[in-house]
This record gives structure tokens, sequence and C-alpha cells, in this order.
């Protein structure tokens, strides 16, 4: 109980995860790559966009769908551990919708450079958290610059992984600069902005003019 007092929005993102994967578990008998389902449930098909500006929210809703069962349980477990320690530094409302702009980032890079691909899971999200806490690592407090260079290895290593048949590289790297941008955005209590008040107004120019730029490139 003390967990969920303290970090609920993660115990949120969790159980929607976990309502989703079985809905799609029981609608579909247990067969949840299927790729109609996929669709159905709200994964991201860059053209469905396209054709209709309607089917936007699928840049948010894929973040819950996911591929098979060790895709699912993989992201979700992350989440969880994650997901509670970035909550507690930043807070419920910022964590909020830390995981959903590093999420969409990620789905507006896979728009733009996997425009044929079908796009689901949560990772594009967890790139960015990892990718908050490594830049965490200059500021002036032993315990993140601890977490940072702990995680550091495991965001390289991940990365690399990314680079497999079958795993979406562009949302990765999209969830990579969505996280590097809110990291220099939002300042963290006591310590203020990573890079100062120059490195809030980079941060924020530059998320909001990739989302821009992507957006107006596929709808044009």
């Amino acid at each position: 109980m003390s967990q969920l007092k303290y970090s609920p929005v993660t115990h949120l993102f969790v159980a929607l995860n976990c309502l989703v994967f079985l809905l799609m578990y029981v609608v579909s008998g247990g067969v949840v790559e299927d790729v109609r389902l996929l669709i159905q449930f709200g994964a991201l098909y860059p053209p469905l966009i396209q054709w209709d500006l309607g089917q936007s929210y699928r840049l948010f809703s894929a973040i819950f769908v996911h591929i098979g069962f060790m895709h699912f349980f993989a992201n979700t477990l992350t989440i969880y551990f994650l997901g509670q320690q970035i909550e507690r530094l930043y807070g419920s409302v910022r964590f909020f919708w830390i995981y959903l702009l590093t999420g969409l980032m990620g789905n507006l890079f896979c728009l733009v450079f996997s425009p044929d691909a079908i796009v689901a899971g949560s990772s594009t999200s967890i790139f960015g958290l990892f990718t908050i806490l490594v830049v965490l690592r200059w500021l002036p407090n032993p315990y993140l610059q601890y977490l940072g260079q702990s995680y550091l290895p495991l965001l390289l290593m991940n990365l690399v992984f990314s680079l497999a048949p079958g795993v979406s590289l562009a949302g990765h790297l999209g969830g990579l600069v969505g996280g590097a941008c809110l990291a220099l955005v939002l300042p963290l209590a006591p310590y203020g902005l990573v890079y100062g008040r120059q490195g809030q107004v980079l941060g924020a120019g530059l998320y909001l003019g990739l989302a821009l730029l992507f957006l107006s490139s596929v709808l044009s």
C-alpha cells in the first residue's frame, strides 16, 4: 500500500497495460499478435493517421498495446520499477506527463521514419525514462549521479538491442530524444534545472519543433 501511495501514476500505467493485454487475450482467444487485433486495440499504423486525422489518438494508445506476452511482461515490469523512481523524484503529475510525452515523441518518430510499420508498446516511454535518469547525473547530488551512472549502460545496451529485426529503432530513439528534452525542461527540486534557463528553452523548443515538423510532414 505504501508503494501505491507514493507512486499512484506508475500503478495506473501498469494497470492499464494489464487491462489492455487481458482484453486482447480474451477477445482473440489468446492470439494477441494478430495484426487486425493490434490495430483494433489502438496500435500505431501511420497510414491510418494520414488517411484520417481522427486516428491520431493512436500516437498515445499505442503506448499501452503490446505484441505478445513477453513484450507485455518485460515492458510492464520495467515500468513498475523505473516508474516508481521517477515518480518519486518528479511527483505524480509531472511523471504522468513525462510518460505520455516521451511515448508521444517515440511514436512521432515512427510516424516519419517507419511509415509502413505497425508499432505498439511502452518502450518508447521507457527509453524516455532511462534517458531522464541519465541526464540527471549532471545535477550536484551523489544519489542522482549514481542513478544516472548505473542506468547509462542499460540505456546503451537497449539501444544496441534496438538494432534487432522487429524492434522499433525509430520509436526508441524518439523516446530517448523526448526524455532528453523533458529532462532539460522540468526542474527537479531542490536542484532546479539541469542546464539552467537556456537548457529549458532549448529542450522545449526542440520538443515542440520536432513534434510540429513531424506532424506537418505526415499530414501535408
